[in-house]
């Protein structure tokens, strides 16, 4: 930290601004201004993915079949 010309601050900012532009095209965002915070909000989503309907299908389709 502290020893990167102005020239690399400035590439990194454009690049961060380019990558930000394509936030909406995810489903989630984690801001790490705390690392706990972000540590729980990731697991938070790796859960809910987890949990997601169709993973469920996949790993437990006999709870899933129509009963007659």
């Amino acid at each position: 930290r502290g020893q990167d010309s102005a020239a690399v601050i400035a590439q990194r900012l454009s690049n961060a601004r380019e990558e930000l532009s394509h936030a909406p095209e995810f489903e989630y965002a984690i801001i790490n201004n705390d690392f706990e915070e972000a540590r729980r909000d990731l697991a938070a989503v790796v859960r809910a993915e987890r949990a997601r309907t169709a993973r469920q299908l996949d790993r437990h389709p006999e709870l899933f079949r129509p009963r007659t």
